[in-house]
């Protein structure tokens, strides 16, 4: 196994190989932005809220049923807004400065990828920056909905607004998942960041990558690892950090 320095360097020759670079990125790499990740054991899904598991009140039956229990607890756990990009989003940011062609496909709803910079964005499971109506399907920003109290209600027609994310329960935008393969399946390398790669189907993405090189870097082992050329299991501030020196 190459030690830690070894393994940037391996990492920085196959960025500056590669023309096209796709990146995978879970909640793992928000954490450094203060944002907690959902299984670790200090994750969302690690605790009950009022006595229920989050993955329930995530679920579109729930918000069907229980709009203003799933607002509660979407405003204290989930509509943060007043962060800051961390190493990780940066520098992939920074790689399109560089004249590299790069694409983010991420689980992530937190924004930090478009509040960094990046311009090719896939958000598979949706923003809080964004919101409507579910009757009339007018849009809101996130401004508008922290500013109201309980559920927030469309200002044309009544209705219940909802945030654009994808709720357990629900499929993925259907022409999102497409673009955001096949940029994953056109790209000379992938790196994945920060995700388990158990959310099924954003998982399934990676294993339609045919490019030279797939990149996992992770606290944890995924079922992936051993179809990669290259895994890091180290602090991803550690990380970012001694590769921004390297570039």
């Amino acid at each position: 196994m190459k030690d830690f320095n070894e393994q940037i360097k391996t990492l920085k020759d196959m960025i500056e190989e590669s023309h096209t670079i796709a990146f995978f990125t879970g909640a793992g790499i928000s954490t450094l932005s203060g944002i907690p990740d959902f299984r670790s054991k200090n994750g969302l899904y690690s605790n009950r809220y009022h006595g229920k598991k989050p993955e329930k009140i995530l679920h579109i039956k729930y918000f069907n049923k229980h709009p203003e229990e799933f607002y509660a607890f979407y405003r204290e756990k989930l509509l943060i807004d007043n962060i800051d990009p961390n190493v990780i989003h940066l520098f992939i940011s920074e790689l399109q400065q560089l004249g590299k062609e790069v694409t983010v496909v991420t689980q992530n709803i937190d924004g930090l990828h478009e509040k960094a910079g990046s311009l090719k964005i896939h958000n598979l499971h949706g923003t809080i920056h964004r919101n409507y109506c579910v009757d009339c399907k007018k849009e809101y920003d996130i401004d508008y909905i922290k500013q109201t109290d309980g559920i927030p209600y469309c200002k044309e027609c009544g209705g219940i607004i909802r945030p654009a994310i994808t709720f357990y329960g629900e499929f993925l935008d259907k022409e999102t998942f497409k673009q955001a393969r096949l940029d994953t399946k056109n790209a000379d390398l992938l790196i994945v960041l920060g995700t388990s790669l158990v959310v099924y189907p954003a998982s399934e993405i990676v294993s339609h990558f045919r490019g030279k090189h797939l990149v996992i870097i992770n606290k944890k082992r995924t079922k992936f690892n051993h179809q990669a050329n290259l895994v890091i299991q180290e602090d991803f501030a550690r990380v970012f950090n001694a590769l921004l020196k390297e570039l």
